[in-house]
């Protein structure tokens, strides 16, 4: 009877109380004791979870989720799990869920993902589940996942940590090639705090098509966090949110060619040793198209790291943008350094850049197009606010300046001289009343920049969005932004549309913007029709 007791205590604590049980155990040892021949029931019986109407064998049960250790691994951090891993790995199937559980988990070779959609892979978390290489290379791709020149979609990632006890000198920690349309979640490249910096890059997403990354942690000898387009023209967007890059070696984040739109927010790039971003054509021949970084993106050198916030060496681009609202300071040189970036334009239409040893902004490309908004601060730097080493009339600014060592524009930026206009605001639907504080552009070419404050006196029953003229005919769609300054704070969206002469202006959620005495800020850029 007491045998009796042992073996339902066994089923019941390892598969649930509440589930119905038929088969045998037979030649299952329990307490140093092999039961008679038809005993128990056995692991190929079936069960049904109460409240469920479905049997299944636990078999079929057990393989809804393929847990790591079921394939060996014992993740103690001495064992060599690679082969253990390998085979986890290699289970893989489109629809599968692979979970490894926490603990470190040792491997010396690369390990290779196979290829298949809708494939998830999952930690217990990222400082829980820890894949430490103990290999001796020092060049090789420490994860990699998919196939170079093919395309994988639907990926879920998530919980897990990346390290290395032998000092790399190249290779990423992840690797993954063209995936598309897939999520990163909590992921550590070593790890700032608890990690040695022996990794060479972090995460590298090659060739990457519609992904998001979610708190990330990059700590590395070069690149925290790199990423490659197929090519600018297509939707080969990235969306970085939430985490930190802090002293990698080289770049906190290189967007390294070929990428369509990448789009950052509440993310630090703290310390990296040559610059904290950079926008290059370092891995893919081609340029980019538009960069975003956030109001919530903090990019600081520390005056003792990083030489530059933001390093622009895209030669092959044409017509790309920058638009930045970040928090941006005290490099080693310049906050941004505008090398290469052909008919690119850089707007920054908030934010500070402040307290860097030498210039705000350097440009030392002529056809660069530099737009500061009114609401940017040029402020504190060594050298000056803008400093243009070519003769350039591309350069046009509203912003705050003060207290910058050499002065706020070196003698080759000439900046633009602005234009006042009288824009007339109306409603979507309803009406309100509003005056102008004021409203000024600068064209140059068919480049119009643009910036407007209006005040709502009178709310009425106006609604949908507001409807604001611009100095000139749009002759291409484009994007805006702006701030309601006196009671939301809310970020402001502005839309123009080819072959209208206004914009239309909603808040961040789409929604009507104002109320009683609201004071909008707008500012952009746009093409016009002359």
């Amino acid at each position: 009877m007491r045998l009796l007791h042992a073996a339902l205590a066994v089923i019941l604590c390892c598969l649930m109380a509440d589930m119905a049980w038929a088969g045998t155990l037979d030649g299952t040892v329990i307490g140093g004791t092999t039961p008679a021949a038809g005993s128990f029931t056995t692991l190929a019986g079936s069960v049904t979870p109460t409240g469920a109407s479905a049997a299944r064998t636990l078999a079929n049960r057990f393989s809804d989720v393929h847990n790591l250790k079921d394939y060996g691994a014992l993740c103690d951090g001495s064992t060599d799990d690679t082969s253990a891993i390998q085979a986890w790995l290699n289970s893989a199937a489109a629809g599968v869920a692979l979970y490894a559980p926490a603990g470190q988990c040792n491997f010396s070779n690369t390990l290779t993902i196979p290829q298949y959609n809708t494939l998830a892979i999952v930690g217990s978390g990222p400082y829980q589940t820890n894949f430490h290489y103990v290999g001796a290379s020092t060049t090789i791709d420490l994860l990699v996942a998919g196939v170079a020149g093919s395309v994988t979609y639907n990926q879920y990632y998530a919980n897990f940590r990346v390290s290395t006890a032998t000092h790399m000198t190249a290779g990423a920690a992840m690797h993954f090639h063209k995936l598309s349309d897939s999520t990163l979640e909590n992921l550590v490249e070593d790890g700032f705090d608890t990690g040695n910096q022996y990794l060479w890059d972090g995460l590298w997403l090659d060739g990457a098509h519609v992904v998001i990354v979610d708190k990330i942690n990059a700590y590395t000898s070069d690149n925290g966090i790199v990423i490659d387009g197929v090519d600018s023209t297509s939707n080969t967007d990235v969306w970085i949110d939430h985490g930190y890059s802090d002293f990698n070696g080289k770049y906190g984040l290189d967007i390294a060619g070929g990428i369509g739109g990448v789009f950052v927010d509440n993310v630090e790039f703290l310390g990296n040793g040559n610059s904290n971003t950079a926008i290059t054509d370092d891995i893919v021949s081609t340029g980019n198209r538009e960069v975003i970084f956030g109001p919530n993106v903090t990019i600081d050198g520390l005056r003792t790291n990083a030489n530059y916030g933001i390093y622009i060496n895209d030669p092959l681009s044409s017509g790309g943008e920058l638009m930045d609202y970040a928090f941006l300071g005290s490099s080693v040189l310049d906050g941004i350094e505008i090398v290469s970036y052909p008919n690119g334009i850089l707007s920054v239409a908030s934010g500070r850049l402040f307290n860097n040893v030498r210039d705000g902004i350097r440009v030392s490309d002529a056809t660069a197009i530099v737009n500061i908004g009114s609401q940017a601060v040029l402020s504190q730097n060594g050298g000056y606010g803008i400093n243009a080493t070519v003769s350039t009339t591309n350069i046009t600014s509203s912003a705050k300046t003060f207290s910058n060592t050499l002065g706020d524009y070196n003698s080759n930026a000439e900046v633009g001289s602005w234009s006042p206009f009288s824009p007339v605001t109306t409603c979507q639907s309803g009406s309100g009343t509003f005056v102008v504080g004021s409203a000024r552009y600068y064209k140059a070419g068919r480049t119009v920049n643009f910036t407007e404050t209006i005040t709502e006196t009178a709310v009425g029953a106006c609604a949908g969005a507001l409807l604001i003229t611009l100095p000139t005919t749009a002759n291409d769609n484009a994007v805006v932004y702006g701030k309601a300054t006196v009671n939301s704070g809310h970020m402001l969206t502005g839309q123009i549309t080819a072959g209208n002469g206004y914009v239309v202006v909603t808040d961040y959620a789409n929604a009507y913007p104002g109320s009683l005495n609201e004071q909008f800020i707008v500012t952009g850029t746009y093409e016009s029709t002359l």
